[in-house]
Parts: C-alpha cells; structure tokens; sequence
C-alpha cells in the first residue's frame, strides 16, 4: 500500500537506507483499507490508513496491461 524506509547507520560512518513498496496494479483501495485499519486497531496502533493517501497504477497510464506485463516493464526499467 505504499513505501517503508529505515535507515540504519553503519560502524564507522555511512548509512544503509533499508526501503520495501508495494505498487498496487488494479484494486478498489476502499476495500483494502479497512482490514488494515482493523489490525491497527486491534494492535493498540493510533495510525490509520486513509485511501484518499493512495492510487493505483491503472488510474495513472493509458496501456492497460497485465501483471506480468507490468513486471516486465519494471524489470525493463531498473536495468
């Protein structure tokens, strides 16, 4: 549903940037938002998600593609 980084220092100086994301393709971000809320809320955790802060790749290109399609493409471009 988005982007984590940590960024861990390293003996003697440097830094190592840990960082995951996870690129939604084709969903109804209303539907996904509420399990997660849910699991914050049962965790104690004050945070809550809110779908107005997400997008999916469908809404942003005109090519519709597959999944494996897309993969491709990301492959393609971080090569």
């Amino acid at each position: 549903m988005g982007t984590a980084q940590r960024v861990v220092l390293k003996n003697g100086g440097g830094k190592v940037v840990l960082a995951q994301a996870c690129i939604l393709i084709k969903t109804d971000i209303s539907t996904i938002i509420n399990p997660v809320n849910t699991c914050y809320e049962y965790h104690q955790q004050t945070e809550r998600v809110r779908s107005e802060a997400h997008t999916c790749l469908t809404q942003h290109t005109e090519q519709q593609d597959s999944v494996e399609g897309y993969f491709q493409n990301l492959i393609k471009a971080f090569s």
